[in-house]
């Protein structure tokens, strides 16, 4: 004989004599001592008397669950939104004065040019004045050299602040890709000859690009001069053009000192690595500002070492 009972506590529920017997015929069905039939929680277990079921309404408990879901999502939520204004708060006032040293910094390029530019120009006019009355000699051409090296750094400094601005926005438009590559890496070769390397070119006619041109040649002038620069002695040099949806500009040079550089810092303002780099005249901005137009075009360049003879430079346009 099985009896059937509720628990007589806020959890059960009221039930007609005949649903609990279908309940209880259910339950013992199942073979199980213990599970749930519909929105009820049931156990089985002898008696005196015979085999009881007991059932407890689960509805109850489901809302409890309910609930302790919606009160701990909303106390996450809130938490969480606490967290995120402190976290504003407090890395605004951290992060205020490298922004606020930043932006010196940026104020302080833009006035030295202003400073540095009438100077510069006044030692080169007084240079040729004096070359006019006393003769050519090694002195002055010395002083024009750094002249002109100084005034160099001071127009790439002033190039790298523009590009930092972000209210400094490029002219884009849509050009041929190929010539402007072809154009200014053959500028180069005469100086690439007279090293002594070899120049090799390979570029599609006709590739289409839409980005701002004077900047595009800017930067494929920079890889060239860094190439000739960093380029072993009766070594090649090979730009390579591929064309497609997203063009791929591919510049290497033999360069045998290639394993002792960190690649990972070339594009860094200012980096020379003592062991390696160590010829040419460079300042350490160059890179710098080919990554600045990469980024304003919204494009890739990385760095590679091929080989360990070959520094391979490639953009992603």
């Amino acid at each position: 004989m099985a009896t059937v009972s509720g628990a007589a506590d806020a959890s059960s529920a009221t039930v007609t004599g005949e649903e609990a017997a279908g309940y209880a015929r259910e339950a013992l069905e199942k073979g199980r001592e213990r599970g749930w039939i519909g929105d009820f929680r049931y156990k089985v277990y002898e008696t005196e008397k015979g085999t009881a079921v007991v059932f407890v309404s689960g509805k109850d408990a489901a809302a409890n669950t309910r609930r302790f879901f919606f009160a701990a999502t909303a106390v996450f939520i809130a938490g969480s939104l606490v967290v995120l204004l402190l976290v504003i708060l407090i890395s605004k006032r951290a992060v205020r004065p490298a922004a606020e040293s930043y932006e010196k910094q940026k104020q302080f390029i833009t006035n030295a040019n202003h400073e540095l530019k009438t100077p510069l120009t006044l030692i080169r006019t007084n240079l040729d004045i004096l070359e006019s009355e006393a003769g050519a000699s090694e002195w002055l051409d010395d002083i024009r050299d750094e002249t002109r090296l100084m005034t160099d750094l001071v127009d790439r400094l002033v190039t790298l602040a523009r590009m930092d601005e972000e209210s400094d926005k490029l002219e884009m438009r849509s050009f041929d890709l190929s010539d402007a590559c072809s154009e200014t890496i053959l500028a180069f070769s005469s100086s690439i000859s007279g090293r002594g390397n070899t120049l090799t070119v390979q570029i599609p006619p006709g590739v289409p690009y839409t980005g701002n041109e004077a900047s595009i040649r800017q930067l494929v002038s920079i890889l060239m001069d860094n190439a000739v620069k960093y380029c072993d002695p009766g070594g090649t040099i090979c730009a390579v053009l591929q064309a497609g949806k997203h063009p791929v500009l591919t510049i290497d040079n033999t360069y045998s000192a290639v394993r002792h550089l960190e690649l990972s810092h070339l594009f860094d303002r200012f980096y020379r690595s003592d062991r390696a780099r160590t010829s040419g005249n460079g300042f350490g901005v160059g890179l710098s500002i080919a990554k600045a137009i990469t980024e304003k075009h919204h494009s890739e360049i990385s760095v590679q070492n091929v080989r360990n003879h070959i520094i391979r430079f490639q953009v992603r346009f």
